[in-house]
């Protein structure tokens, strides 16, 4: 382990958490919405049955709107157990309330009786990050969760990781080391961008200028193929 570059990721998730801290809650009710409006208009997310998702914390973006508006998805939540790792459970969006509880870490997770999540069937994980260079890096909060659920055998190998942070947090390059999952594309509130190190969007049918949110309305039915 380099400890160098533990040290420069240290340094820069505090700047970074300062920076979301910085928004008032306004600002971040907004840019909130205009993720979760880009999310909704991503075609790799309309034609997503099972998707993987987080609750917020600490000025994450707030993704809650963009379930509320597909119940019919099914989602998926994580619960940290031992050994740095995470269980995904089924959640059914109207009874979120009372099938979720505070976690180890303050977080919000399902309660260990919600029905566990079949990772082979995972179409898209929407991937919290304190932040993300345009490479695909992502800086998490350092406790290797997500770096080890995204090697996961069981994971679908297809699954598209979208990292969600706000565009303050995106920068050109991060510090990074040799287990550091690379993201297939990059979520802020001004839309969807494809990194460099990923298939280009384009086998999705569209350009990365045609990915930015408009002012439409989310509606559930915009996810109907």
């Amino acid at each position: 382990m380099d400890q160098a570059i533990q040290t420069e990721k240290k340094l820069l998730r505090h700047q970074f958490r300062a920076d979301r801290r910085s928004l008032n809650v306004s600002e971040w009710q907004a840019k909130s919405g205009s993720i979760c409006q880009a999310i909704s208009q991503f075609p790799k997310f309309q034609a997503s049955k099972q998707v993987l998702a987080f609750f917020s914390t600490n000025q994450e973006p707030d993704l809650s709107s963009l379930w509320q508006a597909f119940p019919d998805k099914t989602w998926g939540f994580p619960r940290t157990v031992e050994n740095r790792r995470m269980q995904w459970h089924g959640m059914k969006i109207e009874n979120l309330d009372s099938s979720r509880a505070l976690g180890r870490y303050g977080i919000y997770e399902p309660l260990s009786c919600q029905p566990l999540i079949d990772l082979a069937l995972v179409d898209l994980i929407l991937v919290p990050a304190v932040a993300c260079d345009r490479q695909g890096i992502r800086l998490g909060n350092g406790g290797g969760y997500y770096d080890i659920f995204l090697t996961e055998p069981s994971l679908n190998s297809d699954s598209y990781k979208l990292g969600i942070i706000f565009d303050l947090t995106l920068v050109d390059y991060l510090p990074h080391d040799p287990w550091d999952i690379y993201l297939d594309g990059i979520c802020t509130e001004f839309g969807i961008q494809a990194v460099a190190s990923a298939q280009s969007l384009s086998a999705f049918g569209m350009m990365d200028a045609e990915l930015r949110p408009t002012n439409a309305k989310m509606t559930a039915t915009s996810a109907q193929d």
